[in-house]
């Protein structure tokens, strides 16, 4: 009787003692990252409008395009999406950065030129 007490005991104290202790809520680094790869279109206005596109790929580089309707110009730009979804700092030819956020169906920020004299806000639709 007093070994099966002891092993009852035993068995019980590493049961207990094997409990995972990592916490049940979900952090930063086991949240799955949004897929926001697309085409996303829009526009942009401010110190200068018209149109603009961005195309996201799976590995959140990005790409666009668009038509500024003040200098009659097509321009192209590049960056990457953080895995929040915010744009930081795409440049583009005309020396001009966008930033901004991305969410589900939409994105919008701001845009500046390289002297801070003309700037605006944009907003696009996947």
């Amino acid at each position: 009787m007093k070994n099966t007490l002891i092993i009852l005991f035993c068995i019980t104290f590493f049961a207990v003692s094997c409990k995972d202790d990592e916490p049940t809520t979900p952090t930063e680094t086991n949240v799955e990252a949004k897929d926001y790869s697309g085409i996303w279109s829009g526009e942009f206005k401010g110190g200068d409008g018209g149109l603009l596109e961005m195309t996201v790929a799976s590995d959140n580089s990005m790409t666009g395009r668009g038509y500024s309707t003040q200098i009659k110009q097509f321009f192209t730009f590049s960056g990457t999406l953080n895995t929040d979804g915010s744009l930081d700092g795409a440049e583009t030819n005309l020396k001009t950065t966008f930033s901004g956020q991305f969410s589900d169906s939409t994105a919008s920020g701001t845009w500046t030129n390289l002297d801070g004299s003309i700037k605006g806000d944009w907003n696009l639709q996947k």
